[in-house]
């Protein structure tokens, strides 16, 4: 599997984790924090490691002088970590009414805003797909 295969697959596992978030936002009894903080310190893991080894592959990308939106997706996935930072918040001080708003407000944008992003990202993927394969870029 090459990177940017390895990089929708993980868009793809986010996904179904954000299934969940939506799902807890939505519920009108109180959350469960202990279940929702293993489901968001899951999604975490999976999404700093992700983000990590895709500006990896930006920066890999930016210096084959490779058309890609490099300075877009980094400010991105910036704006994206504070609705993050909010929710986490929200987990720490245990309280179920404040983690069922960060859910509601930051958990709705968080999902809204990286689903596009991810959108984004992909579409800029398979434009580069031709070239990748031309530089075997893996």
């Amino acid at each position: 599997m090459d990177m940017i295969d390895q990089l929708k697959e993980e868009h793809r596992q986010m996904r179904l984790m954000f299934k969940d978030l939506s799902h807890l936002a939505d519920q009108d009894s109180p959350i469960p924090i202990f279940e929702t903080s293993v489901k968001i310190d899951r999604l975490g893991n999976l999404w700093d490691k992700h983000e990590e080894k895709e500006e990896r592959f930006f920066k890999n990308l930016q210096q084959l002088k490779i058309n890609f939106p490099f300075e877009r997706m980094v400010i991105e996935h910036r704006e994206i970590r504070g609705h993050w930072r909010v929710i986490q918040k929200a987990i720490d001080s245990k309280d179920n009414n404040k983690l069922r708003i960060a859910l509601d407000t930051d958990g709705r944008m968080f999902i809204e805003k990286l689903t596009k992003h991810m959108v984004y990202e992909e579409m800029h993927f398979d434009e580069i797909q031709p070239t990748k394969q031309h530089l075997n870029i893996n």
